[in-house]
């Protein structure tokens, strides 16, 4: 039993089209996949980034919050100081006013 070549070429230009088309249709899924896997990249890089920042808001925020409890002491001490100094001027002045008035 032979086949005819005329539909034994036809039937294998058939297959090459259908290979062909398989072969295109597989390229465009793969292109379209990297796309959506550099999409998805770029967001969660996007989200880290984020994340990244807040935590250094948030530190920066606590560092400060800290900052203010340590300089606390510090403006104690200096409005202290600031009486003392004051509360001596005000000695020395009463007791020139009075030297001078001798």
């Amino acid at each position: 039993y032979s086949v005819p070549w005329k539909l034994m070429v036809k039937a294998l230009g058939n297959l090459c089209f259908f290979l062909l088309v398989t072969v295109a249709v597989l390229a465009v899924k793969i292109f379209q996949y990297s796309q959506h896997k550099q999409e998805i990249h770029e967001t969660l890089n996007h989200h880290l980034n984020c994340s990244n920042m807040q935590n250094d808001i948030n530190l920066k925020e606590e560092m400060l919050r800290n900052k203010s409890i340590d300089c606390s002491p510090g403006e104690e001490l200096l409005e202290f100081l600031n009486r003392e100094q004051n509360r001596r001027y005000n000695e020395t002045k009463t007791l020139l006013d009075s030297s001078q008035h001798t």
